[in-house]
């Protein structure tokens, strides 16, 4: 499992997942097997000075540990933001019960 830079031709693979419309200051990590297939994404949008806003989606559960981590060293380290914020529909179970684990 690699983590690595999404470029923006990538960002289709969250959008058809989440739902969400990133905006073009967008940036994203994705983990990739060994085939090279997507397996993950967090994206980072609507940049503040302290903060951005996160969206993630999952396709393979083991790809959320090398994604947090990479994840974690880009906004706060790289990036600098003091908090990431990530909105989560009532209904969605299995979202949900992944952000109370993080």
């Amino acid at each position: 499992m690699i983590a690595q830079a999404a470029p923006e031709s990538h960002f289709e693979w969250l959008e058809q997942r989440t739902k969400a419309v990133l905006t073009r200051h967008a940036r994203a990590i994705e983990a990739t097997d060994r085939e090279s297939r997507i397996v993950g994404m967090v994206a980072f949008d609507l940049w503040t000075p302290s903060g951005v806003t996160v969206h993630i989606a999952i396709e393979k559960p083991i790809a959320l540990r090398c994604l947090m981590r990479a994840s974690a060293k880009y906004v706060f380290g790289q990036a600098v933001k003091d908090h990431v914020l990530g909105f989560v529909l009532s209904d969605n179970k299995k979202s949900n019960r992944l952000a109370k684990k993080i």
